[in-house]
């Protein structure tokens, strides 16, 4: 009998000789070596949300276990929602591996309509009007504008009225025309309006604070009768430690202050009707304002006005700055509840103390019905201010307890007249 052998191609024989569960090789991972970070888009309108993906070099999606910054700065969410134009510069970290840097646009709104704004509601003859023309964005186009009075343009944005009366006002940009705003000139006021001092206890480290930033923010979208001054303490870039500030400081932060006395209560953004109570009636003393830069020095000038006879009072001024960014801690749901509120913007911030933190007493002679006490102060810039043109002076006076009656405040190198 004849045995006959069946000899296999050596590639069936491999075959053969390969185990296990699977017909086929495995497929080798591919290992993350490197990240790249994309941006929803490059330039986008203020208030628009930019979404990011973060992409390992073989594709995966690690947006989620990434971290993506802002200027340098961790944000808690994979979006934002820029509220200023200008650039931004956004990357990301995954693990040890740092992605590339992306510079998002992030442009204005569309102009949508113009308006033209005075820095006084009526002046004397011997004091101008100012005037501002704002885009709908809240962008200052004064200087690309042409500004009416009673439909004749002037040249320049200053006004100086020759006699008694009203004036109509309005402004032309583009194919823009502003409303009609009406402002007078007369004698001397007849009433006053009541304002009301909010002193803002708060620092950039303080995670709680945002709350009276954003009840702040509801407050002066309800009046432009509130007065604000942001006192920032501690380890803080604007950190106020002249006079005898703490005395006013309670040492919890953040604390605000209504007229001085008043403890502006918790929540604050829920109650915005507690400031907007002082501000309800109208008042029997005033204050103006008058300020030049002349180098480093303010000449400055305020008037007190009066419609009765008043006893026991002092006046306070302060200098403050707005325009001022850093970067501030969130523990609130407030700004989206983000953790670290990048580049925030801060405001009011107090920069220097001009008369005595409690007040500069006035005679009591100097106080009588339909009076004005006036006092001229010169100032020197203190060396932390960031801007000149973002300077505003802040006035008020106290009574005997130490209760603020009346304030007003103005930007610098601007006349702002008892309203």
């Amino acid at each position: 009998m004849k045995v006959r052998l069946l000899l296999l191609p050596l590639f069936t024989l491999f075959f053969f000789s390969c185990g296990g569960d699977s017909d086929s090789p495995e497929t080798p991972k591919v290992t993350i070596n490197s990240i790249k970070i994309s941006a929803s888009k490059t330039e986008i309108e203020v208030g628009e949300t930019l979404t990011f993906t973060v992409t390992g070099n073989e594709g995966t999606n690690v947006t989620q276990q990434s971290k993506i910054y802002i200027n340098g700065i961790e944000i808690s969410e994979k979006s934002i929602n820029p509220s200023e134009k200008g650039n931004i510069t956004v990357s990301a970290k995954y693990n040890s591996f740092s992605s590339n840097s992306l510079v998002i646009k992030v442009l204005p709104k569309p102009i949508s309509s113009i308006k033209v704004v005075s820095d006084n509601n009526w002046v004397d003859l011997n004091h101008k009007f100012t005037f501002k023309v704002l885009d709908s964005n809240d962008e200052e186009i004064t200087g690309q504008s042409k500004i009416f009075i009673n439909n004749t343009e002037i040249e320049g944005n200053k006004f100086q009225p020759n006699s008694y009366g009203s004036y109509n006002i309005t402004a032309k940009f583009e194919g823009f025309t502003s409303e009609t705003i009406k402002v007078e000139s007369k004698q001397y006021a007849t009433s006053f309006t009541q304002k009301v001092l909010i002193e803002d206890f708060t620092g950039t480290w303080c995670g709680w604070c945002p709350r009276v930033s954003y009840g702040i923010e509801l407050v002066e979208k309800e009046t432009d009768k509130a007065v604000i001054t942001a006192i920032h303490r501690g380890n803080d870039p604007y950190h106020f430690g002249e006079s005898n500030i703490g005395d006013l400081d309670e040492g919890s932060y953040p604390t605000a202050k209504l007229n001085r006395k008043t403890t502006w209560n918790y929540p604050e953004p829920d109650n915005v009707n507690q400031v907007l109570n002082f501000t309800n009636l109208s008042s029997d003393l005033g204050l103006a304002i008058n300020s030049e830069i002349n180098g480093n020095k303010i000449d400055l000038e305020i008037s007190i006005g009066f419609l009765k006879s008043f006893e026991n009072l002092k006046f306070v001024v302060y200098l403050v700055e707005d325009h001022l960014f850093f970067n501030q801690a969130n523990y609130t749901n407030y700004y989206n509840g983000s953790a670290t509120l990048v580049n925030f913007e801060h405001n009011n911030v107090l920069r220097k103390v001009i008369t005595n933190l409690f007040g500069d007493a006035i005679l009591n002679e100097n106080m009588i019905a339909n009076g004005v006490y006036t006092q001229s102060l010169n100032v020197t810039i203190p060396i932390a201010v960031n801007n000149t043109n973002n300077l505003k002076i802040v006035a008020f006076v106290v009574d005997n307890s130490g209760k603020a009656i009346n304030v007003q405040k103005a930007n610098i190198n601007t006349y702002k007249n008892f309203d």
